[in-house]
């Protein structure tokens, strides 16, 4: 992260400022400011969402000479350019991609937004209402398990708070809620605030953790861990273990048995630097750093975080960063 705002500064200040409003990516779009010129900031200040797009245009269209393809979209209209995006060609999309807040932009947020409209077109008209939509929202909106339980005025407020900006907070919570719903057989209905998705969290972990110290468990044994642990990181060989840990951290770890047993997830326990949870995610034949959190699932500390990265990266996993957010993790695809 440093290198890069350091590779940033390098650049002339009219290239600067416009680029570093994004969270990523913004090689491309200095690429783009330098060599396309007026109508490439034109299009910066009408709509960014559409700039970075066309700056990272391969992704979206996959092409073999993406500048050159980059100029001649710039002096068409936006419309036009959304549908060689493979976006559906709509006025109401284009007034869509102006309301992303500007944290929220980025490739993995995008593509699944592209992919939730062009499949659910009714979406358009939903996040049309929105006055502002961010991370929060994208996250709930393109996941149809998410989707229902969300209801206008919590969406809204959801893209009015700037803490769900760069990652999707409430998307974690209300995923979170699902999972424990359907370990307790509890029925869902539409959350309209936060203050009411909070309290339903906190009700259904309450009610998790007290049904598993009331209750006699099969205690059955998980398969080996992915990665061994080590005198910090402890894997979790036991639904027994599990839902102990799960008291312990005040978290919802506990309803997760069914996809540790099916091979798609693992949690671990880490004792040092502090008290904390860990999950890694199977993709396909390799495990990916999912989710760390202290207890009550708020954010860890650096030092933590690090630690966890360098035990990883001995393993000789494909290494990604670990997140305290949920931002990368969609689990429908």
């Amino acid at each position: 992260m440093l290198a890069r705002w350091e590779l940033v500064n390098t650049f002339p200040e009219n290239i600067r400022k416009p680029a570093s409003v994004f969270t990523d990516r913004h090689w491309h779009v200095a690429q783009v400011l330098t060599r396309c010129g007026n109508p490439a900031y034109d299009l910066h200040h009408n709509n960014p969402t559409l700039l970075y797009m066309l700056a990272s245009c391969w992704v979206f269209h996959p092409i073999t000479q993406p500048m050159r393809a980059t100029r001649s979209l710039l002096k068409k209209r936006q419309i036009v350019i959304q549908e060689w995006l493979c976006l559906p060609p709509k006025r109401a999309v284009t007034r869509i991609l102006r309301k992303i807040s500007l944290p929220s932009i980025t490739i993995i947020n995008l593509l699944y937004l592209r992919s939730a409209i062009t499949s659910v077109p009714d979406l358009v008209k939903t996040l049309g209402h929105l006055p502002r939509i961010n991370s929060g929202v994208l996250r709930i909106v393109c996941d149809p398990k998410l989707r229902p339980f969300a209801g206008h005025s919590l969406l809204t407020e959801i893209g009015m708070d700037r803490d769900n900006d760069r990652w999707s907070k409430a998307g974690f919570v209300l995923n979170e809620i699902t999972y424990m719903a359907e370990d307790q057989n509890v029925p869902l209905h539409r959350q309209d605030s936060l203050a009411e998705m909070a309290d339903l969290h906190e009700a259904l972990t309450y009610r998790i953790n007290q049904n598993s110290l009331k209750r006699i468990l099969s205690n059955r044994q998980f398969q080996q861990p992915p990665i061994p642990g080590n005198k910090m990181i402890h894997p979790i060989t036991s639904e027994k273990g599990l839902r102990q840990h799960a008291a312990q951290q005040k978290n919802c770890v506990g309803t997760y048995t069914r996809q540790i047993l099916k091979g798609d997830l693992y949690i671990y326990a880490i004792n040092q630097p502090q008290p904390a949870t860990l999950s890694l995610l199977r993709r396909g034949e390799t495990w990916e750093l999912d989710e760390l959190k202290a207890k009550f699932n708020r954010s860890v500390k650096k030092i933590t975080a690090q630690a966890v990265d360098r035990w990883f990266a001995e393993h000789k996993c494909p290494r990604k960063p670990v997140h305290n957010s949920h931002q990368m993790e969609l689990p429908w695809k």
